[in-house]
């Protein structure tokens, strides 16, 4: 009997790949799961990484610059820019280097608008500071004006009750002046300050009257001992002169206030827009993390479902393998029975494409040949000993009735010789 020896594809080794694919598999599926698992966690790091920053500028920038834009406290603004420093260092690593830069480029453009607000704040300082000074060195000459006005020498002086009546009415402007001054900062309306100036105009022009009455003759002591001669000044024209210059730079320390002030107003503006632009830009990158979380979990999907595919595939193919193989056995287990059963004329045909079939194919069909050549063989010795048997049967009758033909013979040739041996009797 000859085994099926010929080219083809093993059993053995088509059930050694599939196994090997279906641990490969199970093991991609293994790391696949515990890779998607990392990958789904790092959108939510992402995001409370981002969280961290994006709570880190609300409420340690945003909040202290709005804070500041509300009072004008400029330590709140030093500390906002000491924020906005250690903000610059935080690089967010999920993110690109573009995406990284462009953070960075917001927030020192955000710095530069709180550095352009600090030097109008310093330009600005407090707005009432220049005209307060200038008012009370107005109110310090008009009370040397008054010293003056009761000087010895003013004593009995015939202008003396109207210089110092004017001084009075002097002093209630100016205190007119410094409530329009208040109302002004604090509303800053058109009207308020069209009432300042006139306020002011109207100084000076009570100053002007004033200017026009006799002086006293009250002269300043000169150092005789200087190097260069000293003219005596009169000390009522010297406050008065003061008065004027004071009083005709004032509008101009107003429109100055209202030029740094307006543009502190547009710095803060400036600065007001820019950190809403901002903080828009870091609504946009929130919203790049969902399209992150989106992508990974999608990626995470389909590498999920090519694992599980291909785990499913093998196992189809181990399902299809197998139920051939078993196709092939009761095909088998009905040919031998058939065999057991006398049909040494049947044909086998395996369907499966392998080495190890092909050769139990040849093999049973070899068996079933040798069978039958062997059955043939011993119905051919059997028709032989039969006939044997059957020479040997007659022979045997044959020799029974020489046998017997003989015993008769003998029984005769007693019988004679018993008939001789009584007639010799008698």
């Amino acid at each position: 009997m000859s085994i099926y020896t010929g080219a083809g594809v093993r059993l053995s080794g088509v059930s050694r790949w599939l196994a090997i694919f279906m641990a490969a598999g199970l093991m991609i599926g293994v790391l696949a799961g515990i890779w998607g698992w990392q990958q789904l966690d790092k959108p939510y790091q992402i995001a409370q990484q981002f969280q961290q920053f994006k709570s880190r500028f609300d409420i340690e920038v945003r909040v202290l610059l709005a804070r500041y834009l509300a009072s004008g406290d400029a330590d709140l603004l030093q500390q906002a820019e000491t924020q906005l420093v250690e903000l610059s260092t935080v690089e967010q690593t999920w993110l690109t280097e573009q995406d990284n830069q462009t953070i960075q480029s917001a927030i020192a453009l955000l710095q530069e608008k709180v550095l352009e607000v600090r030097e109008a704040g310093k330009l600005a300082g407090n707005p009432q500071a220049l005209l307060i000074q200038n008012e009370r060195e107005r109110d310090g000459e008009i009370g040397l004006l008054i010293d003056y006005a009761q000087n010895r020498e003013a004593q009995g002086h015939p202008y003396q009750q109207s210089f110092t009546a004017l001084l009075a009415e002097l002093s209630r402007q100016l205190n007119d002046i410094g409530r329009l001054r208040q109302r002004y900062i604090e509303l800053q309306t058109s009207e308020i300050q069209t009432a300042l100036v006139s306020a002011n105009n109207a100084f000076i022009d009570k100053l002007e009257q004033l200017n026009t009455l006799p002086k006293f003759g009250v002269y300043s002591e000169v150092n005789t001992e200087a190097l260069i001669p000293q003219k005596p000044e009169e000390l009522g024209q010297r406050g008065i002169d003061s008065l004027f210059s004071l009083s005709r730079r004032y509008e101009k320390e107003l429109s100055n206030t209202l030029e740094f002030d307006q543009q502190l107003q547009q710095k803060r503006a400036a600065l007001g827009g820019e950190i809403s632009t901002f903080a828009d830009k870091l609504d946009q990158f929130q919203l790049k993390i969902e399209d992150i979380k989106q992508s990974i979990s999608q990626q995470v999907q389909w590498i999920m479902m090519g694992v599980v595919t291909i785990i499913i595939l093998t196992i189809l193919l181990f399902y299809f393998l197998q139920k051939r193989i078993i196709r092939f056995l009761i095909q088998l287990e009905h040919y031998f029975s058939q065999m057991i059963k006398g049909n040494f004329q049947q044909t086998l045909v395996s369907q499966l494409p392998f080495v190890e079939s092909r050769s139990v194919e040849q093999s049973a069909l070899q068996l079933q040949s040798y069978f039958a050549q062997l059955i043939d063989k011993l119905n051919q010795q059997s028709q032989n000993v039969l006939a044997a048997s059957t020479d040997l049967q007659t022979a045997s009758m044959q020799a029974v009735s020489v046998n017997q033909q003989q015993i008769a013979a003998t029984e005769e040739v007693s019988a004679a010789v018993t008939e001789l041996s009584y007639s010799f009797k008698e």
